[in-house]
């Protein structure tokens, strides 16, 4: 009896435990006949072998799965090591082109203070050039003035002649009366 009691429980904490991974004990409608001790025995031996079988088929898938899974780190683990690296390139040529920027602001502020000396020099030209043009346009004036002056010194200079002229004439006349 109490040897039954012990198999009872050992088959309830069997199934318990069974239970517990996922397999639920058949019960037949009918009660079945007891067995005898080498049939219970076979009946777990048998009960062990199926689920022995059934955790090693879950062995292997979740072997299978864990390779899987290692692949994929390892896939990942590349792909982190490409990006990291991409990163690193990616981050150096950004350190070039910001030093291109550098220098190439360095050459706009030069050229920039080169523009506004030309342009300072532009307009001091150009003001030059106006106050030519300016001094040109006098210098034409005051020719013009010369030329001008030029004609009134040959008239007074042609009146000058004539009035000598007369005024020898008139000498030789009044020489010529005085002497008679």
């Amino acid at each position: 009896m109490a040897e039954e009691r012990e198999q009872k429980e050992e088959d309830a904490s069997m199934i318990d435990a069974l239970s517990s991974l996922g397999w639920i004990e058949e019960k037949d409608l009918e009660e079945e006949a007891p067995l005898s001790e080498e049939e219970k025995l076979t009946e777990q031996l048998n009960l062990f072998l199926k689920q022995n079988k059934q955790l090693n088929e879950e062995i292997s898938k979740l072997k299978e799965e864990n390779e899987s899974l290692k692949i994929a780190s390892d896939a990942l683990f590349q792909e982190k090591e490409k990006a990291l690296q991409l990163t690193n390139e990616t981050n150096s040529t950004i350190e070039d082109v910001l030093q291109i920027v550098v220098q190439k602001d360095e050459v706009i502020n030069e050229l920039e203070s080169k523009i506004k000396l030309l342009s300072e020099a532009t307009i001091m030209d150009s003001e030059t050039s106006n106050s030519i043009e300016s001094k040109e346009q006098e210098i034409e004036t005051l020719k013009s003035q010369l030329g001008d002056k030029n004609q009134q010194i040959q008239e007074f200079d042609f009146s000058s002649k004539e009035k000598n002229q007369t005024i020898q004439d008139q000498s030789i006349k009044i020489n010529e009366l005085n002497n008679l």
